[in-house]
């Protein structure tokens, strides 16, 4: 029996080894390198997506960590019968600690610790304040309507300047935080310098 070119084309196709090669003829029927070519479309919005989610990650984890650390600034600026500079740097050093791994030095982050007390008429009285990094003073109007007279509140406000990796698509982002606590053990926190 002698092999000839009829026995080994079938349905239109060369299985001599032709790869994807088409032998019924005309342009376009070759298909070789087609996923390649998929691929390479495919790669550029496969890496954009990966770095959006990143990206998103990152802005979402500084986000949490910011509030967190506004109410453990709070938190623990309350549960003393008094305050110092030495004791509230310490606090923002947690707040800092809250914050890692996140970068915190350069200006990124800002806190102030306000002591609110109430006159007889039970409006806002500013006490203390301690500021460190630039934070901005406290509007005494967020503390209307939480006390009465012989009581107060902290107020924390941590303000985190966020840089995200890819700036040119979202940019710096600033998150304000502010955060309210109760004197755990007296009326009003003493402050001693």
């Amino acid at each position: 029996m002698r092999l000839d070119r009829d026995t080994r084309v079938r349905f239109g196709r060369d299985t001599r080894g032709g790869l994807g090669r088409d032998t019924r003829g005309g342009l376009g029927r070759d298909t070789r390198g087609a996923a390649a070519l998929e691929f390479a479309l495919a790669l550029p919005l496969l890496i954009t997506a990966l770095l959006g989610t990143v990206e998103a990650f990152g802005v979402l984890r500084a986000a949490g960590k910011a509030v967190t650390a506004a109410f453990t600034v709070a938190d623990l600026s309350a549960q003393k019968a008094s305050q110092n500079a030495a004791s509230l740097a310490a606090i923002v050093m947690a707040a800092r600690q809250v914050l890692a791994p996140l970068p915190v030095g350069g200006g990124t982050l800002a806190v102030s610790i306000t002591s609110v007390g109430y006159d007889a008429a039970g409006r806002p009285v500013l006490r203390w304040q301690y500021v460190e990094g630039g934070g901005a003073a406290v509007d005494l109007g967020r503390a209307q309507g939480l006390g009465v007279a012989g009581e107060s509140v902290v107020i924390a406000r941590l303000v985190y300047r966020y840089t995200p990796m890819v700036t040119a698509a979202v940019g710096p982002l600033t998150f304000t935080e502010t955060a309210i606590a109760r004197p755990r053990l007296v009326g009003e926190i003493a402050y001693g310098g």
